[in-house]
């Protein structure tokens, strides 16, 4: 069976990449049909965190956000073997968690109200080629396999994406995994006041903490990679004996009850795909995923949605030829990724400091003469960790005129 339609852009996936593609897309005028293996959008592994606000504009959705009744988290907050340090954000100011069963329901809505055309429960059989071009897709749905004709054929399914596997786009750099993750909701949690995004650093493991929609939190211990087996087989004890060792933690968490199982999942290892070929094109964890422990896939997802959708609108109107418009998009997507990508495999390598520096990390947080003189003295520290290189980049990232300057933590979005 054929749809009779011809259309601009098959999306493959329906989460956040292909959602805001196909948002981007549609509202500019082309044909976008929008498929998932999934009939309706629930719950997947997710970093939950996001807060490109520059990249989430454009896709309409702000009243929606602003209605999910996930609270703004204007503060970062890093736990060190109990010693604490906070501030505003600065990258951003404000981000949100919101639970990936309303936040793609949301994207998905929008794609369709400005045209997209949407099939649930269609999974990729195959690519459809003509003369060694990608010109659509066989698809699988409970009534029989379907073929959808296309100029493109973009893949938004994630980190296994098979649109990747069948055209063959190869990695290019790779970075093993350092970390696996295990999660879970916890209802009638104490609320970090003012509202923060909370790291803690503990023995081995990385917990990530953030307020999220329904009242919930969303709790994520980190463990290394090696760990996984021992805790698969223990997710739950393990789990909550380790919130329960986090003397800042443990007591919001005295009274709060776990809603739904503790997820896991394992082999996080980072890469960069080839993003395009003759017909078709990549986007999100498809092509570029980074550890969560930065905390950066929703964000990268909607970010490259914008180059890619304006890459495609450029060659789809004529502007630009298919090569020259497609290696501006892998451009732009690796020099806002890469650097991500780097920074999370070093941040996911690290490991609290052990019983001799957290006595000296208490001393110095305890002196406020010399926690001041710390402030004083940043660029003194970042060389001496990092290095003249990261000083360099630390006061490159502070020079950037797009940088937004934080918003005061009591004032509401």
């Amino acid at each position: 069976m054929s749809l009779e339609r011809r259309y601009d852009c098959l999306i493959v996936g329906a989460r956040v990449a292909g959602a805001a593609t196909a948002i981007l897309l549609a509202d500019l005028g082309h044909r976008v049909l929008l498929v998932d293996r999934h009939a309706s959008l629930g719950p997947t592994l997710s970093t939950h965190v996001f807060g490109d606000w520059e990249a989430f504009e454009p896709l309409g959705v702000a009243d929606g956000l602003a209605a999910s009744g996930a609270p703004p988290m204007r503060r970062f907050r890093t736990d060190t073997a109990g010693c604490v340090t906070e501030a505003d954000m600065v990258i951003t100011p404000y981000v949100l968690a919101l639970r990936r069963e309303r936040l793609d329901p949301l994207l998905l809505d929008r794609a369709r109200s400005l045209g997209a055309t949407w099939l649930g429960g269609h999974s990729l059989v195959g690519l459809r080629t003509t003369r060694d071009r990608v010109t659509g897709a066989v698809l699988r749905a409970p009534g029989g396999e379907r073929t959808v004709a296309a100029r493109v054929v973009v893949g938004a399914d994630g980190r296994g994406s098979r649109v990747a596997l069948q055209a063959g786009a190869a990695a290019y750099l790779t970075r093993p995994a350092v970390r696996c993750a295990f999660y879970a909701y916890y209802r009638g949690m104490g609320p970090a006041r003012p509202s923060a995004f909370e790291y803690y650093w503990a023995d081995d493991d990385l917990v990530l903490v953030a307020a999220c929609d329904d009242g919930l939190h969303c709790v994520c211990v980190m463990p290394p990679e090696s760990e996984f087996g021992r805790w698969r087989r223990d997710r739950e004890r393990l789990l909550a004996d380790r919130l329960a060792t986090l003397p800042t933690l443990a007591p919001r968490l005295a009274e709060a009850e776990r809603v739904g199982p503790v997820r896991g999942t394992r082999r996080l290892e980072s890469h960069l795909k080839q993003a395009y070929g003759p017909g078709w094109a990549l986007v999100g964890d498809a092509g570029a995923v980074v550890h969560p422990c930065i905390g950066a896939g929703i964000d990268h997802a909607a970010a490259s949605a914008g180059m890619l959708a304006t890459a495609l609108h450029r060659h789809l109107t004529g502007a630009r030829d298919w090569e020259t418009a497609m290696a501006d998009y892998q451009r732009q997507r690796d020099a806002r990724i890469r650097p991500a990508l780097e920074a999370a495999v070093r941040l996911a390598q690290r490991r609290a400091p052990d019983a001799a520096e957290t006595r000296e990390l208490r001393l110095l947080l305890t002196q406020p003469g010399l926690s001041a003189d710390l402030g004083r003295h940043v660029p003194d520290v970042v060389r001496a960790i990092g290095g003249d290189r990261a000083l360099d980049g630390f006061r490159a990232f502070l020079a950037d005129p797009d940088l937004p300057e934080p918003t005061p933590s009591g004032r509401t979005p």
